[in-house]
């Protein structure tokens, strides 16, 4: 079963792309603290070692990764016993794309690659959609 997980702005992005166009969990991560407001930060995104630092400080998110654990990644082995789909998409999303968000995906990927059978049952995929964009007031998304 391939899991496909993507951090995204939820702010200017309207669309996805078509294999992500149906996501099976999307969660909005706009309730944690935004490092991108904290201007040594904002330069910067979520795989980067100051902002990774900033998010594992914030109480709330660590609550708010149990709880995607819980509701989403704890169903992926009943979900692929069912047979389905050969594919489930997460989704997760805050602003701008760019820092919230892709902690939160690469966090959930590191797990689920982490907790992989041998050999791996999962084949993970992740992906940053908004990651590099630089929006400005107003404009629409990709």
């Amino acid at each position: 079963m391939i899991v496909n997980i993507f951090s995204f702005s939820m702010k200017y992005r309207d669309t996805f792309p078509k294999y992500l166009e149906r996501p099976n969990f999307i969660f909005d991560c706009r309730g944690i603290t935004n490092p991108g407001r904290i201007d040594k930060l904002k330069p910067l995104n979520g795989k980067d070692a100051a902002v990774i630092a900033f998010l594992e400080k914030e109480p709330d998110a660590r609550a708010f990764f149990n709880g995607v654990q819980r509701t989403a990644l704890d169903t992926i082995p009943a979900f692929a016993a069912k047979q389905y789909s050969d594919e489930l998409a997460i989704g997760f999303g805050c602003t701008g794309g760019q820092h919230r968000s892709v902690y939160f995906a690469e966090q959930a990927a590191a797990l689920l690659t982490g907790a992989q059978d041998d050999p791996p049952t999962l084949r993970v995929r992740l992906e940053h959609l908004d990651i590099d964009a630089h929006y400005t007031l107003g404009e629409n998304s990709k």
